[in-house]
C-alpha cells in the first residue's frame, strides 16, 4: 500500500489526537478547584473547593478505600486538613504590611472538599495581592477559579494556574466584558481538556467526509456535500448541548453525575460502532444531536463547580458556551481539511476510519469501566 508522502502528516496528526485521551483514561483530568475570596470590614475571609481524590495528594482521606469520602473521614483528617488550607494562600497588601492570619472556620466533606481560611484584623486594601501558594502540587495544568466578592457584588473572576498564582483586589468591580472573557477562556479549556468530548467530536468527523453507498463507503464526490454533512453534524452537536448546558445551570433540570460521565463514554463508544457497523443512511447528525444532549450535562458540570456569579449570570453562561464553540470550531477547522484531502486515499478507510474507530472504542471502553467502577480508576 503506497501512501503519499503528503498525506503521511494526516496519519500522524490523528494518531496524535487519538491517543491524546487514552493518556487521559490512564491519568485523571488535572481538574479545576474554586476559591471564593469575601473581603469585609474586619478582613478576609476564603471558601475554597478542592476535589477530595487531588486532596489525596496532600493530606490522606479516603482510609478504607471505597472511592468515597465520609464526613467521619474528613473529621478524622481535619487537623491536616486546616494546616493545608493555611499553606494554600498569602496575602501581601500593597503597603507592604501583613494582615494577622487565623485558621480554618470550616470543613465540609462530600467529594468536593470545603476548606475556609479568614484572615483578620485590617480592611483589605486596593491592590492588595492574593497569592495562591502549592498550585504546582496539583496535576499539570490544574486550574483555580477565582472570584471576588463584596457585598454580593462580583469584584473579580479569574482563572489561575501554577503559572499564574496571584490576583490583586481591584479598585471597581469586574465588567460584563471581563467576566464574558474569563468564561469564554474557561470554555475554550475545557473543550481541549473535555478528551471524552473531544474524542466524540472526532468521532463523528472520521466519516463526515464519506458518503454511504450500499454496505460500504465512498469518498464524497465534491466539497459541498462533505461541508454539509459536517455542518449538519456540528450544528446538532451544538444546539444539543447548548440546551442541555442552559437547563442544568439553571437548575431547570439535572442528572447525576456519576451516570452522566457513564453515558458519556458509552456515547463514544456507540459513535465509532457506527463509523464500523452504520446502522443506516443519515443517521450522523440525529446521533449528534441526542447524544450532545448528555454532552451538555458534561459541560454543565464544570460550569455548575464554578458557579453563576450574582449579577453576571448571563454572562458567565454565554461566555463558558462561546468559548466551548470556539474550541469546537478549532478542533474541526484542525481536522476536516486533511480528511477531506485524504478521503479517497487507499489508506483511509481501513486505517483512518476503520482502525481509528476501534482505537476510540477502547480508550472510552476504559473510561466506562473507571466510571462505572470508580474504585477500579
Amino acid at each position: 500500500m503506497v501512501m503519499d508522502t503528503r498525506l503521511k502528516p494526516v496519519l500522524w496528526l490523528l494518531l496524535g489526537l487519538l491517543l491524546q485521551p487514552w493518556h487521559s483514561a490512564l491519568a485523571h483530568d488535572p481538574g479545576i478547584s474554586t476559591v471564593r475570596v469575601m473581603p469585609d470590614a474586619a478582613g478576609l475571609s476564603l471558601l475554597f473547593s478542592i476535589n477530595a481524590s487531588e486532596l489525596e495528594r496532600f493530606v490522606s482521606l479516603d482510609s478504607d478505600r471505597d472511592a468515597a469520602v465520609s464526613l467521619a473521614e474528613v473529621e478524622a483528617a481535619a487537623a491536616q486538613l486546616r494546616e493545608l488550607a493555611t499553606s494554600l494562600v498569602r496575602l501581601e497588601p500593597a503597603n507592604g504590611s501583613r494582615m494577622p492570619r487565623a485558621g480554618p472556620v470550616a470543613l465540609g466533606a462530600q467529594q468536593t472538599i470545603e476548606l475556609g481560611v479568614r484572615f483578620d484584623g485590617a480592611v483589605v486594601p486596593v491592590d492588595t495581592q492574593l497569592v495562591f501558594l502549592r498550585l504546582d502540587e496539583f496535576p499539570p495544568d490544574h486550574r483555580l477559579y477565582v472570584s471576588l466578592e463584596q457585598d454580593g457584588a462580583l469584584l473579580d473572576a479569574r482563572i489561575l494556574s501554577a503559572r499564574t498564582p496571584q490576583l490583586t483586589v481591584p479598585a471597581q468591580a469586574i465588567s460584563t466584558l471581563r467576566l464574558l472573557q474569563t468564561y469564554i477562556a474557561e470554555g475554550v479549556q475545557h473543550i481541549w481538556n473535555g478528551f471524552d468530548h473531544m474524542l466524540f467530536l472526532i468521532t463523528l468527523l472520521l466519516p463526515a467526509v464519506l458518503v454511504r453507498r450500499g454496505a460500504g463507503w465512498m469518498p464524497a464526490e465534491g466539497l459541498k456535500p462533505a461541508t454539509l454533512e459536517l455542518l449538519k453534524v456540528v450544528t446538532a452537536f451544538t444546539v444539543a448541548h447548548s440546551i442541555t448546558l442552559s437547563l442544568s445551570v439553571l437548575n431547570i433540570l439535572s442528572l447525576p453525575s456519576r451516570l452522566v460521565e457513564s453515558l458519556i463514554a458509552l456515547s463514544v463508544i456507540l459513535a465509532a460502532l457506527n463509523n464500523l457497523w452504520p446502522l443506516g443512511r443519515g443517521l450522523r447528525w440525529p446521533l449528534a444531536l441526542g447524544f450532545g444532549l448528555l454532552h451538555g450535562f458534561g459541560f454543565a458540570s464544570v460550569l455548575s463547580l464554578l458557579g453563576l456569579p450574582a449579577g453576571g449570570q448571563l454572562a458567565a453562561l454565554a461566555g463558558f458556551n462561546i468559548g466551548i464553540e470556539l474550541g469546537q470550531l478549532a478542533l474541526v477547522a484542525l481536522l476536516f481539511p486533511p480528511l477531506y484531502l485524504a478521503r479517497a486515499r487507499v489508506f483511509f478507510q481501513p486505517l483512518v476510519l476503520r482502525a481509528g474507530s476501534v482505537l476510540v472504542i477502547l480508550v472510552a471502553g476504559v473510561w466506562l469501566w473507571q466510571r462505572v467502577l470508580p474504585g477500579a480508576a
